[in-house]
């Protein structure tokens, strides 16, 4: 696997806090990121791609589907 092959893209899903209301959610929203396989199942990307995420999906460079970790 080259560099290429070993870039991925990451979909997330998290709960947005209301920070007036902290008890309160504003609902839910999407964000993506990218990362690269550096061994094995192992992904490094940045804390804020990943963090307080609810839902995860991984897209490989070149391939249709996305998957779960």
């Amino acid at each position: 696997m080259g560099i290429k092959g070993a870039v991925v893209k990451i979909y997330t899903v998290y709960n947005r806090s209301d920070y007036d209301a902290p008890w309160q959610m504003i609902g839910q929203q999407r964000r993506s990121g990218s990362g690269c396989i550096i061994s094995g199942k192992r992904i490094l990307t940045n804390a804020h791609v990943i963090g307080d995420q609810i839902f995860i999906q991984i897209k490989r460079t070149g391939e249709a589907k996305k998957s779960l970790p």
